[in-house]
């Protein structure tokens, strides 16, 4: 069984510095800001979790809302025997195969690859901070909420312009987006992506 996500809190490994920056940055700032980049430094890749982490969930339980009827237009790549388990703030899924195998619908990319044999290694792989910018965009998450974007139960984070057509990855260009309008979105735009390829 797959451990509760619970909070970014639950993640966040480096000490309490009371009130100064993580990892040698100059500044908490920039330290978000280099993250949410992928520009990391060789400490930041030894303490796990350099960026600044907020008490915010970053996936939601399927257990929790009605996930099937949100992948409709994801059915050209989710195979239908893929149940969903959980969806992430920026829209991102996790899903299991009938396998035990769990697999990550990417939005940022449009793909759908393997992440782990069996939950006892999906739940050892997601303390890595790396795989939860991988997975649910975490640095962007917490971007996004400290320029107040914060989405409830039936909402996600997007990007305003996606990065594939030409999007800059910057807040200004995250909103609050519907989860079903956005997947809905999502999902058609890649499809056409593909074919066009």
């Amino acid at each position: 069984m797959i451990s509760d996500m619970g909070s970014l809190s639950e993640w966040r490994d480096f000490s309490s510095s009371r009130g100064k920056p993580p990892c040698g940055f100059r500044d908490r700032a920039s330290a978000r800001l280099m993250a949410g980049r992928g520009w990391f430094s060789d400490i930041a890749h030894k303490r796990k979790a350099c960026i600044v982490l907020s008490m915010r969930s970053i996936a939601t339980s399927c257990s929790d809302i009605d996930c099937y009827p949100l992948l409709q237009e994801w059915r050209w790549l989710v195979p239908d025997d893929h149940r969903p388990l959980m969806v992430g703030v920026f829209g991102d899924w996790i899903m299991g195969a009938p396998d035990g195998s769990l697999w990550s619908l990417e939005l940022l990319e449009g793909s759908y690859s393997r992440v782990a044999d069996n939950a006892e290694e999906f739940n050892r792989a997601k303390s890595n901070s790396d795989n939860l910018n991988l997975w649910f965009m975490a640095e962007w998450a917490e971007i996004a909420e400290r320029h107040g974007l914060v989405p409830s139960a039936d909402q996600c984070l997007g990007w305003k312009v996606h990065p594939m057509l030409g999007g800059k990855f910057e807040a200004g260009n995250i909103q609050v987006f519907s989860l079903r309008v956005y997947q809905s979105l999502m999902g058609q735009l890649f499809r056409q992506l593909r074919q066009s390829s």
